[in-house]
């Protein structure tokens, strides 16, 4: 009787397509892992560029002679922490755990303007933090520009920050870079504007 066969290929086939993505379940994670583990290092340290901090320093408001430029980070030692910038129209608010330092920097008439590039915090753990934004008016609405040399002009070196007890400022552009400790984290409770 040709007309009743069953197809059990068919049945064979449903049965198996369960089995299939079940497999994958498995192995999809496993062949992950063992990727991660053997070939992508899994050293447990991350990816991410580690902030190199000079063994020389200075403290906030000295002056580095960097070639023939004389430059001033923090003049007076004036750094503002704060947990709101207002550029513009824009109000500007950091994630939980981080605040905004504002780094005036004194540098002499046609210094270039600071890049990320060249701009960096250190903290004492490590962690790079990269320049946001360089400004020419002060996005904190007070003047920082005490201890400044006449005829010097002022950069202000926008940065998202954790609160660390340690953090530097460095410039890698000379060889061997240069580098100012900033003051500890005081927290300045009204939002800065420019």
């Amino acid at each position: 009787m040709p007309g009743k066969r069953k197809n059990k290929s068919s049945g064979q086939k449903v049965k198996s397509v369960p089995r299939y993505w079940v497999s994958l379940l498995f192995l999809g994670p496993a062949v992950f892992f063992i990727y991660y583990i053997l070939i992508g290092g899994g050293s447990g340290t991350p990816s991410q560029d580690r902030a190199y901090i000079p063994p020389q320093y200075r403290v906030a408001g000295e002056a580095v002679s960097v070639g023939q430029d004389t430059l001033t980070a923090a003049p007076g030692g004036n750094v503002i922490f704060s947990r709101k910038l207002v550029i513009g129209n824009n109000t500007i608010v950091p994630e939980g755990g981080n605040v905004f330092a504002v780094i005036p920097l004194a540098a002499p008439e046609g210094f270039e303007e600071p890049d990320s590039v060249k701009w960096y915090i250190a903290g004492g753990d490590g962690t790079k933090y990269d320049l946001l934004k360089t400004v020419k008016n002060n996005p904190a609405g007070s003047d920082l520009t005490e201890g400044t040399e006449p005829g010097s002009q002022v950069f202000y070196l926008v940065f998202k920050v954790s609160r660390q007890e340690e953090l530097y400022l460095v410039y890698t552009a000379p060889n061997p870079p240069a580098a100012w400790k900033l003051p500890p984290i005081k927290i300045e409770e009204k939002g800065a504007t420019q």
